[in-house]
């Protein structure tokens, strides 16, 4: 954030178009934390805290923030059972160091979070109070890499993206491949395909499935349709999609990366009209940690034209990601935004026997807060609403 006037006239305009929103700017030191609170009435808060961590257990040394941050959550994926107490003390101190400070002045029904390059790691859904109440119980929560991302989106013509169509994608079938060099087997997950079919009969399309879920299929259906959903395989370390070879017998002895592997560079060569790509494949938030933050498959699909994209931030359970979609699509389908979708999702999870956090809180929101109109879609058949369990 810079201190030139323009500059704080050019944020305020852009705060101002996010009403009934808070957004919170976190900027990392070696040892503080620095906030700006930009409301949409004008007001901007800034506050820095100094923040002193306790030495590491194994190395003996005071670890840096950053790198504290970068540590916490980095290899989190479906927790164990005996993993739930260091998770739970890791989630209060990021709380306590990160949302405390200005928590009173984040009451408002949504938070805007635009964080440092290395809090794109913290599952902020999920950090919790001291008397274990979540943030995302008090408000909703999206985030955006930058502010300028926010205003491109926001300055992008009522009629560029696309208002109807859906791309839907269930587990493609990959089989053996040529995966960093050597040869991998991914099998297929029938909790994916379940998801992708319930998709297809809310909103009354036919998705594409195993063989049919080519990487060739999925590029060429994908600039022009208003939704995305893929359920497959993701990269652990860019979330990267592992779709269908197209004829995997014509590639000796087997496919390699650029076959099958749906990559950051594919995405950037499209333009992307959707107004939500929901990537429900596991890590598919992850990227390299930069200055402008993470740069991986889910930045991609906002860097080319997409409004808003809901990813996974870590390996996900699959039962609990395909009743987290039905809670979500049916309140996606009834009109609410994807934020308020993403919402209730997430409390229905918690209350319905998914309270664990890698259940109910994998998923982040970035970008804009988008709705549909499904009701004036033209759809072949009647939509059937997903049966949540």
């Amino acid at each position: 954030i810079s201190g030139n006037p323009q500059s704080w006239r050019g944020i305020q305009e852009i705060i101002r178009r996010e009403a009934d929103c808070a957004c919170l700017y976190i900027s990392v030191g070696k040892n503080d934390v620095r906030f700006w609170i930009l409301k949409a009435t004008g007001a901007i808060h800034f506050t820095k805290k100094t923040v002193s961590l306790e030495a590491n257990a194994k190395s003996g040394l005071v670890p840096d923030l950053d790198e504290f941050f970068k540590e916490s959550f980095r290899n989190h994926a479906v927790l164990l059972d005996h993993d739930a107490e260091d998770l739970r003390t890791n989630l209060h101190l990021c709380y306590k160091i990160i949302i405390a400070p200005v928590a009173s002045l984040l009451k408002r029904p949504e938070i805007i979070i635009v964080p440092d390059s290395c809090m794109y790691q913290v599952p902020f859904a999920a950090l919790a109070d001291e008397g274990g109440k979540y943030l995302s119980e008090t408000c909703r929560i999206r985030m955006v890499p930058s502010l300028s991302t926010l205003k491109c989106v926001q300055n992008s013509p009522p009629d560029y993206h696309s208002q109807t169509g859906v791309l839907i994608v269930g587990d493609p079938e990959v089989g053996a491949v040529i995966y960093k060099g050597r040869r991998r087997n991914i099998t297929p997950s029938l909790c994916a395909r379940k998801e992708a079919e319930m998709i297809g009969r809310l909103l009354g399309v036919t998705p594409l499935i195993g063989n049919s879920a080519t990487k060739h299929a999925v590029l060429q259906a994908i600039n022009s349709v208003s939704l995305i959903h893929i359920a497959a395989h993701g990269d652990a370390k860019r979330g990267e999609i592992a779709l269908s070879p197209e004829h995997p017998i014509l590639f000796p002895p087997f496919p390699r990366e650029e076959d099958y592997l749906l990559t950051m560079a594919d995405i950037s060569k499209t333009r992307l009209r959707a107004k939500l790509v929901v990537l429900s494949c596991s890590h598919s938030a992850r990227g390299q940690i930069r200055t402008e933050g993470v740069i991986g498959i889910a930045r991609a699909f906002l860097g080319s034209g997409a409004r808003s994209v809901l990813a996974a931030r870590w390996a996900l359970d699959h039962i609990a990601t395909e009743q987290f979609m039905a809670c979500f699509y049916k309140h996606l389908f009834r009109g609410e935004s994807a934020s308020e979708s993403l919402h209730m999702a997430r409390n229905w999870m918690r209350h319905n026997g998914f309270d664990k956090v890698s259940q109910w809180a994998p998923f982040m929101l970035m970008g804009d807060n988008v709705t549909f109109d499904f009701e004036n879609w033209p759809v072949p058949t009647a939509p059937q609403e997903p049966e949540v369990e």
